[in-house]
């Protein structure tokens, strides 16, 4: 086969996996003390103690479940109601759209126009898109001007407040007064107008569904699909100013600002989006709808759907797979999954009304992320690695003196081994072997390499200088296979990041890379899953687990260009499978969906049930390679974080293709230990391990690895011996 004024809970029941006709208000919190769930309480009270002298209302601060902290000022409590203001962004916008695409309603890179007809015709409106609307850079203005008082704006502007009935109403004014400022997707424009028409057209979505609990305004939808099934009394929460308009024949409700919501609502709604929409067993929200929309949008600025991400390292005390829900007066809902941690602070502004925007938006890193997470006792740094070390592999050292450059501005190398013998690789620009950056320079090439790893030489079959057949299409590809005399290769279209997002493509070969065809589908950046690697077993897949070929994924990056200078990413990795006979088959995928009571994987071929096969806090760089080491029979994965083009390496091993995931090694720039330091220059960004030359033992490997250089240096195929030190020496 191939604190200080705790609230007194009564312990209810931790989650224990229940069945689908749990009640969400059977869960409740668990009271514990802040040194049992790894808080420091002298940090927590010198947070609230600051907090509070900055007029604020509420502090409930939960991890693993555990209330490890919970203050009120005089006259409230934990289930008194505050404004939220924007967090409705999140809350009613970001939380719907979530529902709504779970239900297959609505998906984030169609256009506006689908459930906006009045925007078909218009030049610049039609190509705005629900990923744009939710991140707020539609290009749409917005309706507020010169730190002005809502009262005290005119013209639309003004109106857009007064909440008037139609034609007059914030919809309608959003919907055809409101002015388009630049080219949809290209800036980041905070816009209540574009919240607006986000809830516009989540509500259009719903009109035609068969089930009948969704035909209703947001209020509604939320109320009982989402807020009653985790527990949220109906008194607890309100929303949207409390008003519907009808516009459209549409029941509207405001997704911009108007609603609030007690602390512990708040924080029963930050669990749900921190357990990906499982409540104690209960799929309340599709994770992978719940995943799309608090990661990082990958467009200017580093939003999510409604919510703020830290997908750009906007606040570096914070882990970067951190979302919140923020609204004026520095209404917050913290949710960090990687901690497991949930944050509401709740007041008024926490500096002067006189003060900068600059200062305003700095307070909450500066009086809240940064002194709750100098509290946390054992978060780690980041340049740490989220796993612990590897049972097998102690370390890695490379020779140096071997150290091999060749095909100088052509990038990428992933290799591997056909049936013919021979090792096949895609590279990227570049004449490939022979070329230059110029000469005989290609989008994308296949060469051929022949030999051992101390004697090989390099021959272009498909593009660059003097290629034995010229290249036909380009893109850029870091997953190629070779399996019973075919080569199958992922290609994802044009040379800058975003683009090389929209598609990936699978292309096969029958005549070792003289020609190429392409399959019929794709998928696509509304996937979730872009630039994709597989998983590399012996000579013409000699040696694999199985029947099935594993294909990893990255979710979509915000960087915008191949020189990315700080990762954009969520870090988690997703994995597919196919058997190996299908291809070319889309019927034939099925993704990793979390692990069964046994410990076995699940696999579903519904891509809204994939969960990430890895995720590393610190971001993933925008291509890793995978391969699986038989004499140590163990799986290397290999990325970078925290900067792409740095040098900043990981390499993770595992005993399967889904993990458990342990670290051989995670190099930093920033202590000096980056790959390659004082023998390259620290711009590598890429590297894979050649199954063809590792040693019978799997000690002695080959590693190719490529980097920045532009056209220099790195920027070319790289090659150097190295060796796996083991535990056991």
């Amino acid at each position: 086969m191939r604190c200080t004024a705790m609230i007194a809970l009564a312990v209810a029941f931790p989650f224990t996996g229940l069945s689908t006709e749990v009640r969400g208000d059977e869960f409740q919190w668990v009271i514990s003390t802040p040194e049992s769930q790894n808080f420091s309480s002298a940090k927590l009270d010198a947070v609230k103690t600051e907090l509070a002298k900055r007029r604020t209302k509420s502090l409930l601060v939960i991890r693993n479940d555990r209330i490890v902290y919970e203050w009120y000022a005089d006259n409230h409590g934990p289930s008194k109601k505050h404004y939220t203001a924007s967090m409705a962004k999140a809350l009613v916008g970001g939380v719907s759209l979530a529902l709504a695409m779970g239900k297959g309603r609505i998906r984030l890179d169609e256009p506006a126009s689908k459930f906006i007809p009045q925007w078909r015709d218009d030049p610049q409106k039609s190509k705005i898109t629900i990923r744009q609307l939710g991140s707020h850079t539609s290009g749409i203005e917005d309706a507020e001007a010169d730190d002005l008082p809502h009262d005290q704006l005119t013209g639309w502007k003004g109106d857009f407040w007064k909440r008037l009935e139609p034609p007059n109403d914030p919809f309608t004014i959003s919907r055809d007064v409101s002015p388009v400022l630049f080219e949809p997707g290209t800036k980041f424009q905070y816009s209540n107008p574009g919240i607006a028409l986000l809830g516009y057209a989540v509500t259009a979505s719903l009109k035609n569904a068969r089930d009948e609990n969704l035909r209703t305004d947001l209020r509604s939808l939320l109320q009982d699909n989402v807020m009653r099934p985790i527990g949220i009394e109906d008194g607890e929460w309100a929303v949207g100013y409390g008003r519907t308009f009808d516009v459209d024949g549409f029941p509207l409700v405001g997704t911009w600002g108007g609603g609030s919501f007690s602390a512990r609502a708040l924080a029963r709604v930050g669990r749900l989006m921190l357990r990906k929409g499982d409540w104690n067993g209960r799929q309340i929200l599709s994770p992978e709808a719940v995943r799309e929309t608090t990661i990082d949008a990958g467009l200017p600025n580093g939003n999510g759907m409604g919510w703020w991400t830290n997908g750009q390292n906007l606040f570096p005390s914070l882990p970067r797979d951190a979302f919140w829900a923020a609204g004026a007066g520095h209404q917050i809902l913290l949710v960090v999954p990687s901690l497991n941690l949930i944050c509401v602070r709740n007041g008024n502004r926490l500096v002067a009304e006189t003060g900068s925007e600059t200062e305003y938006q700095n307070a909450k890193g500066k009086f809240l992320f940064d002194p709750l997470m100098a509290a946390v006792t054992d978060k780690a740094t980041s340049t740490t690695s989220p796993f612990p070390p590897s049972p097998v592999i102690s370390d890695i050292s490379f020779d140096w003196s071997t150290h091999q450059r060749y095909a100088q501005g052509s990038d990428n190398w992933q290799l591997t081994w056909a049936d013919d013998g021979h090792q096949y690789a895609p590279w990227g620009d570049g004449g490939g072997f022979g070329g230059t950056n110029s000469e005989g320079r290609v989008s994308l090439g296949v060469v051929r390499i022949e030999g051992s790893h101390d004697d090989y030489r390099g021959t272009n079959v498909w593009g660059g200088l003097n290629p034995e057949n010229p290249a036909t299409f380009g893109g850029k590809s870091w997953g190629m296979i070779g399996i019973d005399g075919s080569l199958y290769m992922w290609v994802s279209p044009r040379s800058k990041l975003h683009d090389m997002q929209s598609e990936a493509r699978l292309y096969r070969s029958n005549d070792h890379a003289a020609t190429w065809q392409p399959a019929d589908w794709a998928f696509t950046n509304e996937d979730g899953l872009t630039i994709p690697t597989i998983c590399q077993f012996g000579q013409d897949y000699g040696g694999a687990r199985d029947d099935f070929v594993y294909h990893y994924f990255l979710p979509p990056s915000s960087a915008e260009s191949t020189t990315i200078s700080r990762i954009g990413n969520s870090g988690e990795v997703f994995l597919a499978r196919s058997h190996m006979s299908r291809l070319m088959d889309r019927s034939a995928y099925e993704f990793f969906s979390g692990m069964d009571d046994r410990g076995q994987p699940r696999w579903n071929k519904t891509l809204a049930d994939k969960q990430a096969v890895f995720s590393d806090r610190n971001g993933t760089g925008w291509c890793l390679s995978v391969s699986y080491n038989s004499g140590l029979q163990r799986y290397l994965l290999m990325t970078n974080h925290i900067s792409s083009s740095r040098g900043n390496l990981g390499l993770f091993d595992a005993p399967e293709p889904w993990g458990p995931w342990t670290t051989v090694t995670y190099r930093n720039r920033s202590e000096n230990t980056h790959f390659g330091a004082g023998h390259v220059v620290d711009n590598v960004f890429f590297g894979n391990f050649p199954t063809k030359w590792l040693s019978a033992d799997g000690t002695e490997f080959t590693l190719v690895f490529t980097g920045g250089g532009r056209g220099k240096n790195n920027d070319s195929w790289n090659a150097i011996r190295g060796r796996f030190l083991l535990n056991s020496q």
